[in-house]
């Protein structure tokens, strides 16, 4: 019996230093979560400056397991209240980010019409970004079926006849 006991007791530390670990993990988990919407971020950063300034911030609601953005008068709204245009930005923002974040030096993006929403003066913006990423030494595939900003990145380009990739 006393064999049984020692067994269960051990068996009870073990789990909770189990439980210990794993929320110690969860924790570092949610900082490096949330290091993507930190205030200096990309994903923050690019999203603020492609917006002129109208979003000033991004963030992750834990409890509701939603995102949120704050506009410059301090409103903050859902995603889905946000225009089409500025709903696919706020994604792109984050999802250049994660990349960022993950890869933590330059890698391999195929994007697809990801500024399919998006006015020509905001896809001029939008592809300021990548062409500060493609400085930095990423890699850009972008398909689109808009002329407008097929002869923008035509511009950026050194691959010749776009057309026919």
């Amino acid at each position: 019996l006393e064999g049984f006991v020692e067994q269960l007791e051990e068996t009870v530390e073990a789990s909770r230093q189990a439980i210990e670990i794993l929320e110690e993990m969860e924790s570092e988990e949610e900082d490096e979560f949330n290091k993507l919407f930190s205030e200096d971020s990309y994903a923050v950063e690019m999203f603020a400056e492609a917006t002129d300034g109208r979003y000033t911030d991004i963030n992750y609601d834990k409890a509701s397991g939603t995102l949120k953005v704050e506009k410059k008068t301090g409103e903050v709204i859902e995603p889905q209240k946000l225009s089409q245009g500025t709903y696919d930005l706020l994604y792109m923002s984050i999802r250049l980010g994660l990349a960022k974040e993950i890869l933590d030096e330059p890698g391999f993006l195929i994007l697809d019409n990801a500024f399919v929403h998006s006015d020509i003066e905001r896809v001029e913006k939008e592809i300021e970004f990548l062409k500060e990423l493609e400085e930095e030494g990423w890699q850009i595939i972008y398909f689109t079926f808009r002329d407008d900003v097929k002869e923008l990145i035509e511009k950026y380009s050194t691959v010749e006849e776009l057309e026919r990739l």
